[in-house]
């Protein structure tokens, strides 16, 4: 018996997302691994104003991805669903830029050697995939297999 397009779609999605953000931890190691040994930070650092600009737009990032994630409240919201290639291109754009964030703390990090810039950068990207990325893609997958029941009359993507 063939597979649904939309399980294929929703394998992919959550095996997309769960890689990107299992790869912030990576980060963060790394950069654990690279304090421990003790090594200097680079020549006079960025400076505070090079500092200020990271943490704008690693922000900036952040608010772009929650803003570029499709929200799905619920099963009642049906008719309003994007396509699932629209949702997809969406749902790993927004992962995409909350990473970002987590590279631009990573690059901090290198820069200065100081863990916050790398603890607190992670933190809010996975903070923002683990409470608006998933639970609105699974909330989305949820109202699309409700829609791709028998009883509906119309399909997304």
């Amino acid at each position: 018996m063939p597979v649904p397009p939309a399980a294929l779609d929703k394998t992919k999605w959550l095996l997309v997302t769960a890689s990107m953000a299992a790869s912030i931890p990576l980060y963060v190691a790394v950069a654990f691994f690279v304090g421990s040994q003790g090594l200097p930070p680079s020549d006079g650092g960025p400076g505070p104003a090079l500092r200020i600009i990271f943490y704008v737009v690693a922000f900036g990032l952040l608010s772009s991805a929650f803003v570029v994630m499709p929200s799905v409240k619920g099963p009642g919201e049906a008719a309003l669903l994007p396509t699932r290639q629209q949702f997809l291109a969406k749902s790993l754009l927004s992962t995409a830029l909350a990473e970002a964030a987590a590279i631009m703390g990573l690059v901090l990090f290198f820069l200065e050697r100081k863990i916050v810039d790398i603890a607190l950068l992670s933190g809010c990207a996975l903070f923002l995939i683990a409470l608006h990325v998933i639970p609105n893609g699974l909330s989305y997958w949820a109202a699309l297999s409700n829609m791709e029941s028998p009883g509906s009359s119309t399909t997304p993507g």
